[in-house]
């Protein structure tokens, strides 16, 4: 089982948490927090969204439990799933 809460909608900032949980695989989803990041060899604040992962480790062992947290950081990172902003509504690849 996979539970999600989101922690964010509370305030303003990054936050975290570690809960106790009875489910395989819980994501607790944060706040957005602004921190400066080094981008193209140039100091830059970025917006950076708090996500925690918890893994019961009895289910799941630790290198696919990392394996899935790397992965899923690559689909967020890369706004996977989400419309491509400078293409029109409705534009879709399907012919």
């Amino acid at each position: 089982m996979i539970a999600a809460t989101a922690l964010g909608m509370f305030g303003r900032g990054g936050s975290w948490a570690v809960a106790p949980t009875n489910y395989t695989v819980q994501v607790n989803v944060g706040g957005i927090a602004h921190k400066p990041r080094v981008v193209d060899g140039s100091l830059e604040t970025r917006e950076f969204l708090s996500l925690t992962v918890t893994v019961d480790h009895e289910v799941v062992e630790g290198a696919p439990a990392a394996r899935f947290v790397s992965w899923s950081g690559e689909l967020l990172e890369a706004a996977h799933g989400l419309p491509d902003p400078d293409e029109p509504a409705g534009a879709d690849d399907r012919d």
